[in-house]
């Protein structure tokens, strides 16, 4: 796991969102819920991210991007489910 003061370091915007879509896209395959999975999954990362907001501005950005990724996965679900989109 990267650490925040290497992030600090290096982190440049391109490592960041590299390091955020690592997170997203190791997920591999899972149930469709109609988006409720992707939304517990925003919420968690939203709360991370303003936990370390402060302390670990670098660090927080990553949460952002994910929590901002699954939120509108979640919507996405949400809306083919309504309209029968499959």
């Amino acid at each position: 796991m990267i650490k925040e003061s290497m992030l600090t370091a290096i982190g440049n915007d391109e490592l960041i969102h590299e390091f955020a879509f690592a997170i997203i896209y190791r997920c591999g395959m899972y149930t469709v819920t109609a988006g409720k999975d992707e939304y517990a999954l925003a919420q968690k990362y939203e709360e991370l991210k303003k936990k370390h907001e402060i302390h670990y501005p670098k660090t927080s950005k990553i949460f952002d991007i994910i929590s901002n990724s699954y939120m509108n996965e979640s919507i996405q679900e949400r809306y083919d489910a309504e309209n029968e989109i499959f």
